[in-house]
C-alpha cells in the first residue's frame, strides 16, 4: 500500500509483519506475531510486540518520542547523533548494546542504561523482556 508520507499511522495486527518506509509523522503499532520494521520515519514512534524483533531507523523530532516494547524479540534503533533525547534501555534477558552515539550523564548495570543525548529534549524508552536491545548512530 502507498500513502501519503505525512500520514499518521496507527496499525494492529495480530500474525504478520510490518513494515513501513519514508514516514513523516507519528506512528503508533501493536503487533502480537511478527516482526515491525520502521525504515526512514521522522515523527514520534510508539510500537508495542509480544513476539517479534522491531527494527527502527529515524529521525525523531524535538521534542518527539520513540517507545518500542517488545515482550520476546530484539530491538534494533537507529538514530542520527544529533538526536537530542533522555534516554533509557531495559531489559529483563538480554544484552544492551550502544554503539557510535555519545550518551551523557550515562548509568548502566547489566539490566538498564540510561542517559541523555544532546540536550535531552525528547524521549527514548526502549523496553525487552527476552531478546537483546542495540542502539547505533544511522548514517
Amino acid at each position: 500500500i502507498t500513502l501519503p508520507k505525512d500520514l499518521r499511522l496507527d496499525v494492529y495486527c495480530v500474525n504478520g509483519n510490518i513494515d513501513i518506509d519514508s514516514i513523516e509523522n507519528n506512528i503508533n503499532l501493536t503487533l502480537t506475531n511478527g516482526n515491525v520494521i520502521l525504515n526512514e520515519v521522522s515523527g514520534s514512534v510508539e510500537s508495542y510486540a509480544t513476539n517479534g524483533n522491531i527494527v527502527c531507523r529515524m529521525e525523531l523530532p524535538e521534542s518527539g518520542v520513540c517507545r518500542l516494547k517488545t515482550v520476546n524479540g530484539n530491538i534494533t534503533l537507529s538514530v542520527p547523533e544529533s538526536t537530542s533525547a533522555g534516554f533509557s534501555a531495559n531489559i529483563t534477558n538480554g544484552n544492551i548494546s550502544i554503539s557510535n552515539l555519545t550518551l551523557n550523564n550515562s548509568q548502566s548495570t547489566p539490566h538498564q542504561v540510561t542517559g541523555i543525548l544532546s540536550d535531552g529534549n525528547g524521549t527514548i524508552d526502549l523496553d525487552v523482556v527476552n531478546g537483546s536491545i542495540m542502539v547505533n548512530r544511522k548514517y
